[in-house]
């Protein structure tokens, strides 16, 4: 049996400072937006989005059915985060007041694991939105 996966990112609007949700992204192909890059929209086309907030949707939801892209965190500041060395998607650990990382991978601690905990995770932000 073949899984399907939705591949989804989302990025903040360089003009609004809005989320965008696309499944395509690309970088500018003329000279004067080569350094940028772009979302396609159903509605506005394509919108310049800030490089720093792209998040992938790693195809789980929260306790609430919203959508869990990377980079999302929870009230105690765990956040979603890719891990090479686990190789998939795990929880981190930020600091909501300092925006500090302190704990890269709970899962390579032998702490706890996304996978085990994500019907308990509720998200309340994306640490896009801490800088």
């Amino acid at each position: 049996m073949m899984m399907k996966r939705e591949i989804l990112f989302k990025a903040k609007s360089i003009d609004t400072g809005e989320w965008i949700e696309s499944m395509t992204i690309e970088m500018g192909t003329i000279e004067s937006t080569k350094n940028k890059l772009f979302m396609d929209t159903d509605n506005d086309g394509w919108v310049e989005v800030d490089p720093n907030s792209l998040s992938q949707y790693i195809n789980k939801k929260d306790k609430n059915g919203k959508k869990v892209f990377e980079g999302d965190y929870d009230e105690d500041g765990n956040f979603v985060i890719w891990c090479d060395e686990c190789s998939s998607f795990e929880f981190g650990g930020v600091d909501l007041d300092t925006k500090e990382v302190y704990v890269t991978c709970y899962q390579c601690q032998g702490d706890f694991s996304l996978f085990y905990s994500i019907d308990d995770f509720e998200i309340i932000g994306n640490i896009a939105d801490l800088k």
